[in-house]
């Protein structure tokens, strides 16, 4: 089960539902949190700029700790896809408007 705590918590959900995959590794599923969460952290002007992960398995339980200068910069790596911006720059007149 993961849970997602905090001010940032609401950006987390979709990114989890396009992302998670069945059978990942304890350490696949915990690089996904760090990615998550520095998501989160780069839209919330209230989060903390650091990321904890606590793994509680029957090996016990693993505390870990990323300091915001070792997050991910994720939003680097990927490309737009779908969004809104891309169809507003394919336009040169800007987005249709809407009809009623």
């Amino acid at each position: 089960m993961i849970r997602f705590l905090g001010s940032g918590s609401s950006y987390l959900y979709g990114f989890f539902d396009q992302a998670w995959k069945e059978g990942m590794t304890k350490d696949e599923a915990e690089q996904l949190v760090v990615k998550a969460v520095s998501l989160a952290i780069a839209r919330d002007g209230a989060s903390g700029g650091v990321v904890r992960t606590v793994i509680i398995n029957e090996e016990g339980v693993t505390r870990n700790f990323y300091p915001g200068d070792q997050l991910p910069l994720w939003h680097e790596e990927l490309e737009p896809q779908n969004s809104l911006l891309d169809t507003w720059g394919a336009a040169a007149t800007g987005p249709e408007p809407m009809s009623m």
